[in-house]
C-alpha cells in the first residue's frame, strides 16, 4: 500500500513490449502511464529486461503489485507489518 495523495499522479515511461506480448509478433516501444510512486521499480525492471503485464501502487486502498510476464506477481508494501498480514 502506498501513501499516494491522488490516484491521478503518473509518470510516463517508454517501455518495451516484448514480441511474445505483441499482437504483431514484433517487439516495439510504447509510452505507458505508471503510478509515479512505483515508477522507479518499474524502470529498474525494464532496464533489466524483465517484462511486465501491468502494475498498480494500490492507491492507499490495497497493496501494490507488478505482474510479470512469466506469471509471477511482485507485491509492494510499505511496511513489514503489511507483509506479515499478506502472507498469513
Amino acid at each position: 500500500m502506498c501513501r499516494c495523495k491522488t490516484k491521478r499522479k503518473v509518470k510516463i515511461l517508454r517501455l518495451k513490449i516484448d514480441k511474445t506480448m505483441s499482437h504483431t509478433g514484433y517487439s516495439y516501444y510504447k509510452d505507458v502511464a505508471i503510478d509515479s510512486c512505483i515508477s522507479d521499480i518499474v524502470q529498474a525492471l525494464e532496464n533489466n529486461n524483465i517484462y511486465m503485464l501491468g502494475s498498480c501502487c494500490g492507491h492507499n486502498e490495497d497493496v501494490g503489485s507488478i505482474a510479470l510476464q512469466d506469471g509471477r506477481i511482485l507485491i509492494i508494501t510499505d511496511s513489514k507489518i503489511n507483509w506479515i498480514e499478506i502472507t498469513n
